[in-house]
């Protein structure tokens, strides 16, 4: 293994995950990319500054990125991307693209109700990729770091 991608979206899970994604790199001694899909909004009417926001928007979110958890992941390489899309999608186009080896993904534990209305990036990206996916179950606090073997 020499590559995990760790799609980030700021939530508690994610951030909950961290230890065993740091753990997992620093154990096979892979790259890191942190990946955070940047999705647009559905506008449903012409907005004059549209252009405008959405640019201050994805900026303002690829900030967020490169200050996600500084102190993490110390003594790895470490690549920070934002793309645009929907994420399922994205990480799956980008993991494709770019050598991943296996992609790091935390659950949020939504209900059924909740998955078939809104859909779940979880699921999108299980359905869709052929690469070794490894989940959480949607951890409440942060996860131990797996001992070395």
């Amino acid at each position: 293994m020499r590559h995990i991608l760790f799609p980030v979206d700021f939530s508690t899970p994610c951030e909950n995950l961290v230890p065993a994604v740091e753990a997992w790199a620093k154990r096979y001694e892979a790259d890191l990319t942190l990946l955070h899909v940047h999705e647009l909004p559905v506008v449903a009417i012409e907005q004059p500054n549209l252009a405008l926001e959405l640019a201050a928007l994805r900026e303002a979110s690829h900030q967020r990125l490169n200050e996600f958890l500084p102190d993490a992941f110390a003594g790895l390489s470490v690549r920070r991307i934002q793309v645009d899309g929907r994420a399922g999608t994205a990480i799956v186009d980008y993991a494709k693209a770019n050598g991943i080896d296996v992609i790091m993904l935390p659950t949020h534990g939504y209900t059924r109700f909740r998955q078939l209305m809104l859909g779940s990036v979880v699921a999108s990206v299980l359905h869709d990729c052929e690469l070794p996916v490894w989940t959480s179950a949607h951890a409440d606090a942060p996860l131990a770091a797996p001992s070395p073997k």
